[in-house]
C-alpha cells in the first residue's frame, strides 16, 4: 500500500505534517479529512526515498538514531507478545509517534511486509538503519515463529547498550567540559593578556630569567600562529576518527588506544562487553555460530578484536572451540576467555556469554566512575599549576627590579 507525506491544517488553523497510508492520493485525502485534517500539501513516499542524503547532510546522517530503533523495537515487542499481528502492531506505532522519520520509516516497512515480504527483509531494505544483528536475529525469529522473543530480547539488548553509552557519557561530559573551558582560558591569557603585562620587560637591560623567557617565547608563539593552532584543534578529532576507520591505519590507532592506561583498559572491556551480549543474544536465537562471528566481527568496534574473532572463525570452521580460538588472537582478557571455555564445556555457553558481558559492563562502570573520580581533580591541578607557573614567571623580573633599586 503507498505511503504519503502530507502537510495539513487541524479546524484550529495549526499547521500539522506526518504520513498516511492509502490506496491513492484520492482515499489518503478522504482520509485526513475524516480526520478533520485539510491536506495542503501531499506526496508520495517511494522506497528510494530513505537513501537521499537530507538537505543538511554534513549534519545529519538520515538515519533513525539509536535510542528511535530501541523505542520502535520496544513497542513491537509489547504489541506482538499482546498478540497484535505484526502488520497491526506496526500501524499502531505509526499511529502514536510524533517523529516524522520514525512514521516515515514504518510506513516503508508496513508497506514492504503488506506486499508480501518478511519482515527481515523489509529491515535490510532500509539499508543501514538497522544493524546486521538486528536483521538476523529478526529472520531467525521469523523462521522460528518467535518473532515477540526475539523483538523482547533486542529491545533489551539496544537498552542495554544505550543505557551504557548515556553513563558513560554523562560521567565524562564534566571534566571534559571543564578541561576544554581551562584550556581555552589558558589560552587567551597567554595571547592576549600576557604580552600587555610582560611589555614592560622588553626595555630591562639585563638578562630576564628562564622562566619569564620561556612565557614571552611560548606567548609570542601563541600570538603569531594561534590562527594556524585553532582550527588544527578543531580538526584532530575529525582526522582521527578519519584515521581509526581507514583500512590502512585503522588496525594501528586501535593498538595504540588498547596500550593506554586505565582508557585501554576501558576501551577493551567496552568490547569485550558488546562482543558478548551480541554473540549471545544472537546465539540464543539460532543464529549459526559462524554467521554470529561474522556479525560480532563488525560490531565490536575494535580493528584488533576484529581481527582476532575473525582469525576465530576460520579456527572455528575448522573444528576448533570459541575460547582456544579467540585465545590464539590479541585483545580478549584472560578471565573471558576462561569463562566462555567453562561455558563450552557445560553446554551453557549463551548464559555465560551474558554473565562475562554483565561483569564487565559492572566494571566498565567502575572504570569510568574512577576516571572521573581522577580527571576532575586532575584538570583543577593543571590549571593551578599552569597560572602558578604564570605568575611566577611574571614576579620573578619583578623582584631582581626591587633588588637592584636597593
Amino acid at each position: 500500500m503507498p505511503v504519503f507525506e502530507y502537510i495539513a491544517f487541524n479546524p484550529k488553523g495549526r499547521r500539522c505534517k506526518g504520513v498516511i497510508d492509502a490506496d491513492n492520493m484520492q482515499m489518503a485525502r478522504s482520509r485526513l479529512r475524516e480526520r478533520q485534517l485539510f491536506p495542503a500539501e501531499m506526496r508520495e513516499v517511494r522506497s528510494q526515498d530513505h537513501s537521499r542524503k537530507p538537505v543538511w547532510g554534513f549534519l545529519s546522517t538520515g538515519r533513525l538514531r539509536p535510542k528511535d530503533v530501541s523505542l520502535i523495537t520496544r513497542q513491537l515487542a509489547t504489541l506482538t507478545g499482546a498478540g497484535f499481528p505484526l502488520v497491526g502492531a506496526l500501524g499502531s506505532v505509526i499511529s502514536q509517534t510524533r517523529s516524522t522519520p520514525i512514521k516515515r520509516t514504518l510506513s516503508r516497512i508496513k508497506d514492504t511486509v503488506e506486499g508480501g515480504s518478511g519482515f527481515g527483509d523489509a529491515l535490510a531494505a532500509e539499508g543501514p538503519t538497522f544493524s546486521p544483528i538486528y536483521i538476523n536475529m529478526v529472520r531467525s525469529g521469523e523462521s522460528s515463529g518467535t518473532l515477540e522473543l526475539v523483538l523482547e530480547r533486542l529491545a533489551d539488548l539496544l537498552e542495554n547498550q544505550e543505557t551504557l553509552k548515556s553513563r558513560i557519557r554523562s560521567a565524562l561530559a564534566y571534566p571534559i567540559l571543564m578541561a576544554i573551558f581551562g584550556g581555552l582560558v589558558l589560552f587567551a591569557l597567554m595571547t592576549f593578556i600576557v604580552p600587555g603585562l610582560v611589555a614592560i620587560f622588553s626595555d630591562m637591560q639585563q638578562e630576564l630569567p628562564l622562566p619569564t623567557r620561556i612565557l614571552l617565547s611560548t606567548s609570542h608563539f601563541l600570538k603569531a600562529y594561534w590562527w594556524i593552532l585553532l582550527p588544527a584543534l578543531i580538526a584532530l578529532p575529525f582526522l582521527f576518527r578519519k584515521a581509526r576507520h581507514s583500512q590502512r591505519l585503522g588496525i594501528q590507532v586501535d593498538a595504540f588506544l588498547l596500550r593506554i592506561p586505565i582508557a585501554g583498559t576501558l576501551a577493551t572491556k567496552l568490547a569485550v562487553t558488546r562482543c558478548c551480549r551480541t554473540l549471545a543474544s544472537l546465539l540464543a536465537n539460532g543464529v549459526p555460530i559462524l554467521t554470529a562471528l561474522g556479525i560480532v566481527e563488525n560490531v565490536v568496534g575494535n580493528k584488533v578484536l576484529a581481527k582476532t574473532i575473525a582469525q576465530a572463525a576460520k579456527a572455528v570452521e575448522r573444528g576448533d572451540g570459541i575460547a582456544a580460538s579467540l585465545a590464539a588472537g590479541r585483545g580478549f582478557p584472560d578471565m573471558a576467555l576462561q569463562m566462555i571455555q567453562i561455558g563450552e564445556r557445560s553446554g551453557s555457553l549463551e548464559a555465560m556469554l551474558e554473565k562475562v558481558a554483565d561483569i564487565y559492563q559492572n566494571e566498565s562502570q567502575n572504570t569510568v566512575a574512577a576516571l572521573t573520580s581522577m580527571l576532575e581533580p586532575l584538570v583543577i591541578l593543571v590549571m593551578g599549576v599552569s597560572v602558578g607557573l604564570i605568575v611566577l614567571a611574571i614576579c620573578l623580573p619583578i623582584f631582581e627590579m626591587n633588588q637592584l633599586i636597593r
